[in-house]
């Protein structure tokens, strides 16, 4: 069966999707895994990206100032979303972004997380950590309508000690509680991904941010005031998302 690929590149300033890298090429068949979700080869032949690159941009959302922090994901069928996340609009192509659809409303908006693709059943999520009451926004055909859940996220060591000594407890972005709260946000987190080997395939991950009420400018702030990056990650399927340890060095804004 031949296949088409292109890898995509999406602008961050006017909402432009840049398409570089296009080839056919027959899928390889090395990895026998598949995605549950699709029936296809979790792993295809790289000659699908050797071919004569070429760019095209194409105006994917319009108006209302600058994009802030636009999120992409391909969903398992091939399907491309775009987010366009301070306003909750949303397109989708299935045609590799020569075509796009009209704007759907989404109840995704700015502080919840990128995308993550579940590659076992093929729903799309979004985390929203932020606001005092944790809960997911989950698509189960593709991108088209979202339902909300509630979700448990369970604290790292780290967050369990700050709050058990009486230094910090979570909060939520709107509080102002400065040097004894802190909040959990992934506004500017690159797409999640699904672990495919190892000891944990289908684990969902994406990147969070631990930051404590304080002044803004990092020059401002205490040590133990510092902001840092964080992984959250479910293994049952987005019922259950715990915190990992803080990556090692502040201020790095992996999301």
């Amino acid at each position: 069966m031949k296949v088409t690929r292109r890898t995509m590149l999406l602008g961050c300033g006017v909402g432009l999707l840049g398409l570089t890298g296009h080839a056919e090429a027959a899928s390889s068949g090395a990895d026998k895994a598949t995605v549950r979700a699709t029936g296809q080869p979790t792993e295809g032949s790289l000659e699908a990206f050797l071919g004569e690159p070429f760019f095209d941009i194409q105006l994917v959302f319009e108006g209302n100032g600058n994009v802030r922090e636009p999120y992409l994901a391909v969903a398992t069928d091939g399907t491309i979303l775009v987010i366009r996340n301070n306003l909750g609009h949303l397109r989708r192509s299935e045609d590799g972004g020569s075509t796009w659809s009209e704007i759907i409303d989404v109840p995704i908006r700015h502080s919840d997380s990128n995308l993550i693709v579940d590659e076992t059943t093929g729903d799309l999520w979004s985390l929203r950590l932020w606001d005092g009451r944790d809960r997911a926004f989950r698509s189960k055909d593709g991108g088209k309508t979202w339902s909300e859940q509630g979700i448990e996220v369970k604290p790292n060591g780290l967050m369990r000690w700050l709050e058990q000594v009486g230094l910090k407890k979570r909060s939520t972005r709107d509080g102002q509680d400065y040097g004894t709260t802190y909040y959990l946000h992934a506004n500017a987190s690159e797409a999640g991904i699904a672990l495919r080997h190892g000891k944990y395939p289908g684990r969902l991950i994406v990147t969070a941010t631990f930051r404590p009420h304080a002044k803004e400018h990092p020059s401002d702030r205490k040590p133990i005031d510092a902001i840092y990056s964080c992984a959250v990650y479910s293994d049952d399927g987005g019922k259950t998302w715990r915190i990992s340890e803080l990556f090692p060095e502040g201020y790095t804004e992996e999301a």
